[in-house]
């Protein structure tokens, strides 16, 4: 499996200085505990400095799986009626942003308690399709329908 990314310091053949967008390649090996059957992933992110997969699937469980083998994939949230959508990491890593059933979340990856959660019932963005931080990690930009939102990381408060 092959997932763009970026990788800190390294340069492409012949390209300029600065950062440059690399491949991260993740051994398919690190799915290996997804489900005792096959169940459809709905979304994917890639963590390149805590090499980590995020994966959501179709029966609504989200799980977080390690590069390395030798560490246990662990369970971010339980099957539920509405699946994942998209899913992004904060730029340090420790966040992951979840879009699922009209609302986002943002859940700590430590204890994967939820930190904040849009209303959607009051939203006018819709379940996004996908979603991005900010460079700093301050905003979460969604994209859903032809429609940009942004969000608040502290609060999940929609600015725009």
């Amino acid at each position: 499996m092959v997932l763009a990314g970026r990788r800190r310091g390294r340069k492409r053949p012949g390209a300029g200085g600065g950062r440059s967008r690399g491949v991260c390649r993740v051994a398919v090996d690190a799915l290996r505990n997804v489900a005792p059957t096959v169940v459809s992933a709905t979304a994917i992110a890639y963590a390149p400095l805590t090499e980590e997969l995020a994966a959501a699937y179709a029966d609504g469980r989200v799980l977080l799986h390690s590069v390395d083998p030798a560490t246990a994939d662990r369970v971010l949230r339980d099957a539920t009626p509405a699946p994942t959508t998209t899913l992004a990491f904060s730029p340090d890593g420790k966040v992951l942003a979840e879009g699922r059933g009209g609302a986002v979340s943002l859940r700590r990856l430590q204890d994967g308690q939820v930190l904040a959660m849009t209303d959607a019932t009051a939203s006018a963005c819709g379940t996004p399709a996908q979603l991005r931080f900010s460079p700093d990690g301050g905003r979460l930009l969604g994209w859903s329908a032809g429609k940009i939102c942004v969000w608040r990381t502290d609060s999940a408060a929609l600015v725009a």
